[in-house]
This record gives C-alpha cells, structure tokens and sequence, in this order.
C-alpha cells in the first residue's frame, strides 16, 4: 500500500472498513500501529477490527519479539478469489483462459528450452545482457503468477456448477419462494 492512500479515504467511510481496506491489501505482516497509520485511525481501533478479522479467521497473526503482526489468511484469500472467478466468468470464459495460460507456458518452455520458472530461473546468469536478463525476469514472475492463475481457474471451473446450484437453492428470494409457494 503506497504512504499517500489515506489521501484518498472517503469522507463518508466508516474507520471499519477503512482498517478492513487496509487488511485486504497487506502483501506482508503489519502491526496494529501501521494498519491504524494507513486507516487513518487511532491504535486502539485498528486492534480492535483487526482481532474481529482475526475471530473471523479473515487474518492470521504472528508474532516478532513484542510485536503481533496481521496478515490476509491464505485459504480465505484461496476460496474468495476461486469465488469471483465463478462470480464474475462463465465456464466457457474460464476455460478460454485456462487454455490460453497453457499455451503462453508451452510457448515459454519452447522458447527457453525449459520445463518450469524454477528452470528459467537457473539461465539467469552473467551471459545475459542486462536486457536479456530482465526479460527472462519478468517470463518468470509472469509464469508464476499464471501459474497460480492456472491453479485457482481448474478449481473455479470445478466447482462452477456446485457452487451456481448451492448459491441458488440457498439465495433467500429462492427460499421465500418455495417457501410462498
């Protein structure tokens, strides 16, 4: 999160969901005191929506020396991200990007000679030009990260009927109507 973001918090939100906000966005453990400096609000409030994310089980906590430090549970952030996939793609979408993910991967395993990132990553080395090397850098944080794409994609399309039935036989209009009915 960049220093100048509380610039930009709206008048009107409430100091909640501006710790949430922050919550959220953590790519690393952070203290209550930094959450609360980037929320725009004072240490006490910050621990004390921290800890209801932490009773939600939506942030994990660690400690260093005195320090509690928060950080976005990995398994929420796993499912949540699995749900706006089925949300926000049709399956036909999603397996249109699956294959495509796949093809950009045999592409850079021919290009390179190589059967995964961790392997590209070996050729890093000072035979490269200063270009060369940034390329092959920037394949490899791309592959990783298309990767994980690829990962969370085969779940979504596993779980895409599952979870359209489950949402729609427990959707309250849904209930209201059989039960109306």
């Amino acid at each position: 999160m960049s220093t100048d973001s509380p610039d930009v918090w709206l008048d009107d939100m409430e100091s909640e969901d501006r710790v949430r906000a922050v919550a959220e966005m953590l790519t690393q453990p952070r203290s209550a005191s930094w959450v609360a400096d980037q929320a725009h609000v004072n240490y006490k409030t910050a621990r004390k929506y921290l800890t209801k994310l932490v009773d939600d089980k939506r942030l994990l906590t660690t400690d260093r020396g005195q320090k509690t430090l928060y950080y976005p549970n990995p398994r929420e952030q796993f499912f949540s991200e699995i749900g706006d996939l089925v949300d926000e793609h049709t399956k036909d979408e999603l397996t249109a990007e699956l294959n495509a993910i796949s093809s950009r991967i045999e592409e850079w395993q021919n290009e390179y000679d190589v059967e995964d990132a961790d392997e590209l990553r070996t050729t890093l080395d000072e035979s490269l030009n200063v270009e060369e090397r940034r390329e092959r850098e920037r394949v490899i944080d791309t592959w990783e990260y298309n990767q994980e794409m690829r990962t969370l994609i085969r779940h979504a399309i596993r779980l895409y009927d599952d979870l359209h039935q489950f949402t729609a036989t427990h959707s309250p209009v849904t209930s209201e109507a059989t039960t109306n009915g």
